[in-house]
């Protein structure tokens, strides 16, 4: 399982989402890959999994299939949240 992020690059949320991940890291020593949707990488991405809202998280299994997914997210969700369905 992994984690991605997808946020844009200096918007009023960004941020958030950049303390969001870099204390979710720090306490649980999970990576969230972070993609910019205005980039071709995060551009394919957002296309792909159909994400419009930003900032998105998602939780993607190893064969590519979505376990849950935040769209637009105003509050993220706990670290242990988080956290279970990274270890599932």
């Amino acid at each position: 399982m992994k984690a991605v992020m997808v946020v844009k690059n200096q918007t009023d949320k960004t941020r958030a989402a950049e303390t969001f991940i870099s204390d979710f890291n720090r306490l649980t020593g999970h990576v969230i890959e972070v993609l910019d949707p205005e980039t071709i990488p995060g551009e394919t991405f957002a296309r792909a999994y159909d994400i419009t809202l930003y900032p998105t998280l998602l939780v993607i299994s190893n064969d590519g299939s979505v376990q849950v997914m935040w769209r637009g997210i105003e509050e993220f969700p706990l670290f242990d949240e988080l956290q279970g369905y990274l270890t599932a």
